[in-house]
């Protein structure tokens, strides 16, 4: 007799499940090719790649639509204006038709078992609503830089639990990346559409967060997905923990605000929740605000502060003595 893998492996792609793609592109010449090419060369074939093009002015829309030509998997869709990275986000899950759905940013790449591996995933556990694997970042020549041995850490059958340890987390530990886990379709539109809490740059890590809500994540222990950080990816952020203007640093402060305002939004629509929990989980949600806060000032070099204190000091002389 067969196993439930073996059935699964000898099913036709006409028999498996659709898998929809959203790449969302704007001048990404730099890497796309390689990200395309990495979706293409995934085992499980009955895929659609949505492609949704923010207006770039490079040569992004050219080289996607040489693939587009070649296979008809890709659909190439062209913003007649420009959206931002939020918006465009929400573009080809709109246009998604299949019954699962992940995130594909630009410059990043896919082992050729990613899908084949989190569809089995699934498959095999109906309780969960998405499912991903392990990961690392790599940089611009493809060098890895960093590895998250405790990503799976998250997963758990009781949805308080999860969210919980979700807000917990340092905001480094990788969560940001569960929007570019495999997800159920009907889940990925329950959790959005992305920027709905009203975040920056964090929209990723509350989407995250909603999605957690609604369904346990499963994980498979392979590292499947390398996420590029680079110097003109449009998704970085500052992680060198150096500031060399105040500006710098009150940029940052407003951005994390911003973000823990959104988690707080988010957390108020989670209905499954009472309002004690939601209580309990917007209580942790301002303790991590206040330890971010914490760490942002202590990350402010000394020779900002001493030309912060310089400034303060001749403002004031001027207002007394005029």
């Amino acid at each position: 007799m067969r196993t439930a893998l073996e059935v699964e492996t000898s099913k036709g792609p006409d028999q498996c499940a659709l898998v929809s793609v959203g790449m969302t592109t704007y001048n990404g010449e730099l890497f796309v090719d390689l990200a395309i090419q990495s979706l293409l060369n995934q085992n499980y074939s009955n895929l659609e790649i949505i492609i949704s093009d923010d207006c770039s002015t490079d040569s992004t829309v050219e080289i996607c639509s040489k693939h587009a030509a070649r296979d008809e998997r890709i659909r190439l869709l062209r913003n007649a204006r420009n959206r931002g990275i939020i918006e465009n986000f929400n573009v080809p899950l709109a246009h998604a038709k299949g019954q699962y759905f992940f995130w594909a940013s630009q410059d990043d790449l896919w082992e050729p078992a990613f899908v084949e591996q989190l569809v089995r995933l699934l498959e095999s556990d109906s309780e969960a609503g998405a499912a991903f694997c392990q990961f690392d970042n790599i940089d611009g020549d493809g060098r890895l830089t960093r590895q998250y041995p405790q990503i799976a850490s998250f997963s758990n059958s009781d949805p308080f639990l999860r969210v919980q340890r979700f807000i917990e987390a340092d905001e480094r530990s990788g969560k940001p990346n569960f929007l570019h886990s495999l997800i159920r379709i009907d889940k990925a539109k329950q959790s959005g559409p992305i920027g709905v809490f009203g975040t920056g740059l964090w929209f990723d890590t509350v989407f995250s967060m909603k999605l957690l809500s609604l369904g346990n994540i499963v994980f498979s222990p392979d590292v499947l997905f390398h996420k590029r950080n680079h110097d003109n990816a449009t998704s970085i952020r500052n992680t060198n923990n150096t500031y060399t203007s105040l500006r710098g640093v009150i940029k940052e402060l407003l951005d994390s605000e911003r973000y823990f305002r959104a988690c707080d939004r988010a957390v108020d629509s989670m209905d499954l929740f009472s309002d004690d929990q939601r209580h309990q989980l917007k209580s942790i949600n301002a303790r991590r605000r206040n330890q971010q806060r914490q760490a942002l000032l202590l990350q402010i070099p000394k020779s900002v502060l001493r030309r912060t204190y310089f400034l303060l000091r001749q403002t004031t002389v001027r207002i007394w003595s005029g």
